[in-house]
């Protein structure tokens, strides 16, 4: 596997490209599984890429393995992350179990590169589509039974800011965007008005009575085996205020009330006690998709990283048409605390 390292502004990426037999190799004597056959590229995120790396067998075995690009966890929150979905899955959310390799570490690092991985039980299936209902619904029932749990924070560890405040300085940044004739700049400068005002309820995140949440439950996240839906990808997992999660998965629904209505009877169906209560209850969503936004258009503006442009454009043109206005999400407030009235 070729790797170049960039630092820029004070982080350092990582930029891969395709894995090679060299590394299959290394990951499967790693975790002790086999003759490996192949690695192949899946997807990719903002964090990290996915590979399906397939083991000689009758059958063939198959394992996902999860690169991160652009930061690596610590052994400590991989380890508390990894016992909340124990907890989760024994309380009857299905995720595919963590590998363990040789030493009973989940996360290993390439030697002499830096790049760290982690192995997972394959899932196989298609993803859940955004906007799909019936995903929502099952995934408002999942975040009820892992809210319903209550695992606790440790004294420690608090909400990262990244789902508390965004500093972005967007009329600034939409400049930037102009002048670097970038797909969606008129767009952006003509919603400037609305996304500073996002911004503004953004920074009103709660941060009271966080417990251990998931963190990224959308329908992207969710694999529909034939056997029954799946959740993945809990690398993310960590401290959040319950109800701003479930606030965030509402962002979702658009001017869908009824579906609204749906995801909470699910979400407390689960468990849950959680009540939307006003516009702020969305606070830490909004938080999550407006940093997102102001970090997939830095990703455009640079020069050096043209492999992740194509994802970045993708992102910032699907929240850019997607994000509700703060006057849609006074109105969805409303009608959820009116039904609970």
């Amino acid at each position: 596997m070729r790797v170049r390292l960039q630092r820029d502004s004070g982080t350092l990426m990582i930029m891969t490209t395709a894995p090679s037999r060299d590394l299959a190799e290394w990951l499967a004597d790693e975790f002790a599984l086999g003759e490996p056959i192949r690695c192949e590229p899946v997807t990719r995120g903002a964090v990290g890429a996915l590979y399906r790396l397939d083991i000689a067998d009758e059958p063939i075995r198959s394992y996902a393995v999860k690169q991160f690009l652009s930061y690596s966890p610590t052994e400590e929150a991989v380890g508390m992350e990894v016992a909340f979905r124990d907890a989760c899955a024994r309380a009857g959310v299905p995720s595919p179990a963590p590998l363990r390799s040789r030493t009973g570490a989940v996360l290993v690092g390439d030697q002499g590169i830096g790049t760290r991985y982690r192995l997972y039980e394959w899932v196989d299936g298609p993803a859940g589509r955004d906007g799909d209902a019936d995903s929502m619904i099952i995934l408002a029932g999942w975040m009820g039974v892992m809210h319903g749990l209550q695992v606790p924070v440790p004294p420690q560890m608090s909400i990262p800011a990244w789902y508390l405040r965004v500093e972005a300085d967007w009329p600034e940044l939409a400049r930037r965007v102009r002048a670097g004739r970038l797909p969606d700049a008129e767009r952006l400068s003509a919603l400037l008005p609305q996304i500073i005002e996002r911004t503004t309820l953004a920074n009103h995140s709660a941060t009271r009575d966080a417990i251990w949440c998931h963190r990224d439950l959308q329908p992207a996240n969710m694999i529909n085996n034939p056997a029954g839906p799946v959740l993945v990808d809990w690398d993310n997992s960590g401290p959040l205020v319950p109800l701003q999660e479930l606030g965030g998965l509402l962002l979702s629904v658009g001017d869908d009330i009824d579906l609204a209505r749906e995801l909470v009877a699910a979400h407390r169906a689960g468990g849950a006690t959680a009540r939307i209560t006003g516009p702020d209850c969305f606070a830490t969503g909004l938080a999550s998709i407006l940093n997102f936004l102001s970090e997939q258009l830095e990703v455009q503006l640079d020069p050096t990283a043209p492999e992740h442009h194509d994802f970045a454009a993708a992102t910032v043109a699907r929240i850019v048409r997607t994000l509700p206005t703060v006057a849609q999400l006074a109105d969805l407030a409303q009608a959820l605390a009116d039904a609970d009235s």
